[in-house]
């Protein structure tokens, strides 16, 4: 019982660690300017969702991606440096790889 009890505890630390923000090396693109490419900040946001935002020491560009349960891809981001909300689309997007894709738009994040 007590066994069961430390793992069940350490599959809830394991699933928590991996919500929180963390290093990666980011690339994000979008009607041909590159916004972020480099270092930068991850968050996975459950079922295959991510978040991603760069380094700088204000408040920056920010991305997300928003997989629904089809396995389908939408992305966002937040324009202008210091918008605290992505309110701009990106459009469906597919996965290739570490990215997702569409005509205009590529959100890249890798540990």
């Amino acid at each position: 019982m007590k066994y069961l009890l430390i793992v069940a505890l350490a599959v809830l630390a394991s699933a928590a660690n991996a919500q929180e923000p963390g290093d990666a090396f980011c690339y994000f693109e979008t009607d041909g300017t590159i916004v972020i490419q480099g270092r930068c900040q991850f968050a996975a946001q459950g079922g295959g969702s991510f978040k991603i935002f760069d380094r700088l020491p204000d408040f920056g560009h920010f991305a997300n991606l928003l997989v629904s349960s089809d396995g389908q891809g939408a992305g966002y981001w937040n324009g202008a440096p210091g918008n605290t909300h992505a309110h701009e689309p990106l459009g469906r997007m597919i996965r290739v790889g570490g990215c997702w894709v569409n005509a205009q738009s590529r959100i890249c994040a890798w540990k």
